[in-house]
């Protein structure tokens, strides 16, 4: 049974992003209340309970993450970003993304009357899919979940629009400061074959910018490149950055402006006036 299981939440695991111990947890969050109304007594648990303490869990992830990495942020706008993350269409928003419709356990009369993309039912079960991974493994999974489908949710919030394509978006700001390639390299790889967990960095210059995890190479880059766009938005770089982006803002002076007037590659936005010399001047009209 514990076999047959694994193999039927494997999917839904892979999409979640970790992987649990304790199946019956996950199965448990995945219940909705019609399912156990309509078992007749042989199913004795739904996901209420585990919603509830998911619920709180969330709350304070949100809550640490926003007051470690914007020190800067008044308690409002923390309060309102927390809010913003952790609302009803924030979870609907990522139930629908990892599918969870597909696998919930509903009651037949949910069921037909369209229970599987019902925006509470996808808000409930993520809520009790992180109280499910708590109760599991403690925090370390509840946090890799926040990473992986939350974060990207709040960089939205912050204005950052290319946080689909982190790397990208990452590229991007470099290249505006006139800096080099970030370089991305894997720092560790644990866990047994089939649930590796990778740790991903990403450097400039031999400064260290960022760090992610993430089930595949990819992820944990991704979420490299995401954190180090996180330190851009809080002003929280290495020096040699820095200088660079405050030269990017600084002021032309009169020296830059000649420069960029003699540069043949940059065409003016109008043709300077000829200044009449002499036999301009003295020639008769």
């Amino acid at each position: 049974m514990i076999g047959l299981r694994k193999n039927l939440h494997r999917a839904l695991e892979d999409r979640l992003g970790i992987r649990f111990k304790n199946q019956s947890l996950l199965e448990e969050a995945i219940t909705h209340p019609s399912f156990r109304h309509e078992s007749g007594g042989d199913v004795m648990v739904d996901n209420q309970r585990l919603e509830f303490l998911g619920d709180a869990v969330l709350g304070l992830m949100a809550a640490s993450y926003l007051y470690q990495n914007y020190p800067n942020k008044p308690e409002g706008e923390m309060t309102k970003l927390r809010s913003s993350l952790t609302n009803s269409k924030t979870l609907a928003r990522i139930g629908a993304k990892l599918e969870l419709g597909q696998s919930l356990r509903l009651g037949r009369g949910e069921e037909n009357s369209g229970g599987r993309e019902r925006a509470s039912n996808l808000c409930d079960a993520v809520e009790a899919i992180i109280g499910a991974a708590f109760s599991d493994k403690g925090m370390k999974p509840c946090e890799a979940m926040f990473q992986l489908h939350f974060i990207p949710i709040l960089s939205d919030l912050m204005g950052n629009k290319k946080a689909a394509n982190p790397k990208g978006a990452l590229q991007e700001r470099l290249q505006a400061l006139g800096t080099r390639n970030p370089s991305y390299y894997i720092i560790q790889v644990t866990g047994p074959q089939h649930e590796r967990y990778f740790t991903a960095g990403v450097s400039l210059n031999g400064n260290e910018i960022g760090t992610g995890g993430g089930t595949s190479k990819r992820d944990a880059e991704m979420n490299a490149a995401r954190e180090a766009l996180e330190r851009f938005l809080r002003g929280d770089l290495p020096e040699t950055i820095s200088e660079q982006a405050e030269e990017q803002v600084a002021e032309p002076t009169l020296s830059t402006t000649a420069n960029l007037a003699l540069d043949p590659a940059i065409e003016p936005s109008h043709t300077p006036s000829k200044v009449p010399s002499k036999e301009d001047l003295n020639t008769d009209s």
